[in-house]
């Protein structure tokens, strides 16, 4: 279920649409790729019984949301969003969603 290549060049793809990576753009990436392993660790250690129980779901809830919250809070830091940046946040967004309904299979 780990996706840490897939995510990077997804959000990468998004990125490099309008044929280059600002700075604040790379800045976003890494922020979202930072937290992103972090959620990565605790789903690993979550599935090795092969199953989600109900705190460890909080749990990647909790970091699902603060992979976004720091995305936008990096996003916003010049006090604006471009267009690209919300481009990156909103597939970022999209990831997350699919995560969390792959995540589910394993509820117990």
């Amino acid at each position: 279920m780990s996706e840490g290549n897939s995510i990077w060049e997804k959000i990468v793809k998004v990125a490099q649409a309008d044929g280059r990576i600002t700075t604040e753009e790379t800045n976003l990436i890494k922020t979202i790729l930072q937290e992103s392993k972090r959620y990565e660790d605790v789903l690993a250690k979550a599935l090795e019984d092969h199953k989600i129980n109900a705190e460890e779901k909080m749990n990647l809830i909790d970091l699902r949301a603060r992979i976004l919250d720091k995305a936008y809070r990096e996003a916003s830091q010049d006090q604006k969003i471009s267009d690209d940046e919300y481009a990156i946040i909103e597939q970022t967004l999209k990831i997350l969603h699919q995560l969390e309904l792959e995540e589910d299979e394993f509820l117990s």
